[in-house]
C-alpha cells in the first residue's frame, strides 16, 4: 500500500476534521467509536475545523497526515519541548489516530517511525507520549518501535 506522509495545511482541514472527531470519540481501548448525533456532529465538525486552523496559525504543534490515494487515513500530532537536564529538545506525540478501515495495515507505525526519524534528526533527548492503560493495540505499537513504559509515573493535569 502506498502511504504518503504530509504536513497538514489549510487545504486539508476539511478532510482531516472527521479524523479528529473519530479520535475524540474513540474508546479508551482504541477499538470502538461512539458516533455523535447528526446535529452534534455538524456542530463539532465546525468547531474542529476552527480549532485545526487555530493550531496551524499558532505554530505550537504540527499535524502530519498519512494519505492513501486521495484519502487521509491517519494523523499524528507532534509538539516540541525542551529538556533542561539534557540540553536538547523533546518530541511529544500528542495524538495518533487511524481510521478503523485502515487499521492493522502499518499506517500508524509509519507515522510513528516518521516521528522517530524527526526526533533523531533534531537530536532530541527523547520522545514521549501517553496512552490509556487499556489501549493494548497502541501499547503494542509503541513497545514494538522501542518505547518503554516508565513505571511509577502517573499523568497529572490541570484543566483551565
Amino acid at each position: 500500500m502506498d502511504v504518503r506522509i504530509a504536513i497538514l495545511d489549510e487545504s486539508m482541514i476539511d478532510a482531516a476534521a472527521p479524523l479528529v472527531i473519530g479520535y475524540l470519540h474513540s474508546s479508551p481501548d482504541g477499538m470502538t467509536q461512539a458516533k455523535p448525533a447528526k446535529k452534534q456532529y455538524q456542530e463539532l465538525l465546525g468547531r474542529i475545523k476552527r480549532n485545526l486552523s487555530e493550531l496551524l496559525k499558532s505554530g505550537l504543534a504540527s499535524i502530519y497526515v498519512a494519505q492513501v490515494g486521495r484519502e487521509i487515513a491517519a494523523y499524528i500530532q507532534l509538539s516540541w519541548g525542551f529538556s533542561i537536564g539534557k540540553g536538547r529538545p523533546v518530541l511529544r506525540v500528542d495524538a495518533l489516530y487511524t481510521l478503523p478501515e485502515y487499521r492493522n495495515r502499518g499506517i500508524g507505525r509509519k507515522l510513528m517511525e516518521f516521528a522517530v526519524d524527526m526526533a533523531e534528526s533534531n537530536h532530541a533527548a527523547r520522545m514521549q507520549l501517553e496512552t490509556d492503560d487499556c489501549n493494548a493495540p497502541a501499547q503494542t505499537l509503541y513497545t514494538n518501535i522501542g518505547f518503554e513504559r516508565i513505571e511509577g509515573k502517573e499523568v497529572f493535569m490541570k484543566f483551565l
